[in-house]
Parts: structure tokens; C-alpha cells; sequence
């Protein structure tokens, strides 16, 4: 917080964390644990801009996965995405903006597991010998909300940081598959 101020520094700065991901072996209690399993360190800064993953990828081939089902619907939070829904509610309701982060997908079995079809594309460290690779989850989520913050500075260059957070968080919205799932109507 005191770095995102610049209460030491006097530059302000916009930061943008991830919230974090649920334990690989919590997603098949999707999406109980997104709610249990709480926002990770630093990610509870009350300045920084933390963020979340949604998904909108719902499609398995079942020549990948026979017989599998997406764990989220289109529009729902992302299996990956922890939250601050068992914090005490004096305390912000986090994460303040989600983006896409991928889906898994329950094996007939009862598995579940992540799916390279649902996953995000991404440039592959070793670009040269393998162009392309995929990621997921609240760092795949946190690279597009970052892109967007700077596009927005990038266009209005006299903007504070904190202008540029309250834009994005205030132009967020629940979706539908969301406000059903956490019955957010209530909060």
C-alpha cells in the first residue's frame, strides 16, 4: 500500500497483482473453494488493483478428453481464482476486477484437470525453438488487466494511477453466471 501511494517516495504508482490461484487439488469442490480459499499476499492491498480470473472457454473436444465437462459456465468465476468471500466484511471485497483465466474440466471419474484447449495462449520463453505456450489462472488474468491499464495511461497520459484503477474497477460488473453463483444480489 505505502508503495502504491508513493507515501514514502511521493510517485504514484498503479499496481497490479494477482489474487492468486485455488490449490490444484481443491478445484473439484468448484466453487466452494473459490471462496474459501482466500485472496494470496499482496494481493490484499487495499491500493493495489488485485485481480481475478473469469472464463469464458467452455468448449472440450472430446477427442482431447472424452466424456469431460467444463467446471465453470461462460461468464462464471474461473476454477483458478481465489477470493476474499471469508474475510471479515470490514475488509475490501476482492478481487476488484476479473479477466479471462481459463477453465478446467471434471473427468467422468470425478478428476479434474486442466485442459490446453482452455487454457490462454501466450509467447513461449524459448520463442525461437517453440514459439507459443499456454497459461492460465489469475497470472493470465492479471497480464490482461495490466494491458489494459496501460492502454488507458497510454491514452490519457495526465491520468493518476489511481484514476486509472477507479476506471477499471468502475467499469466492472458481475455477470449473470456470476450473481448466480455467489448470489451476489445479497452482498
Amino acid at each position: 500500500d505505502a508503495i502504491t501511494s508513493g507515501a514514502e517516495d511521493e510517485k504514484r504508482r498503479l499496481v497490479v497483482v494477482a489474487g492468486g490461484n485455488v490449490l490444484e487439488a481443491d478445484h473439484g469442490d468448484y466453487p466452494a473453494t473459490n471462496t474459501t480459499d482466500g485472496i494470496h499476499d499482496p494481493g490484499q492491498s487495499w491500493n493495489a488493483l488485485t485481480v481475478g480470473a473469469c472464463t469464458s472457454k467452455d468448449e472440450v473436444d472430446p477427442e482431447e478428453a472424452p466424456g469431460a465437462s467444463v467446471l465453470a459456465p461462460v461468464g462464471g468465476l474461473s476454477p483458478y481464482s481465489c477470493t476474499s468471500g471469508s474475510w471479515a466484511t470490514d475488509w475490501p471485497l476482492k478481487p476488484d476486477v476479473v479477466f479471462e483465466g481459463g477453465n478446467r474440466v471434471r473427468q467422468p471419474d470425478g478428476a479434474t484437470e486442466s485442459l490446453r484447449s482452455l487454457d490462454l495462449l501466450t509467447v513461449h520463453h524459448q520463442f525461437v525453438s517453440r514459439p507459443f505456450d499456454t497459461f492460465w489462472g489469475t497470472s493470465a488474468a492479471t497480464a490482461l488487466a495490466s494491458r489494459m491499464s496501460a492502454r488507458i495511461a497510454a491514452q490519457y497520459p495526465d491520468y493518476w494511477p489511481e484514476t486509472i484503477r477507479a476506471l477499471m474497477v468502475h467499469s466492472a460488473d458481475w455477470t449473470p453466471s456470476m450473481l448466480r453463483m455467489f448470489n451476489a444480489s445479497k452482498r
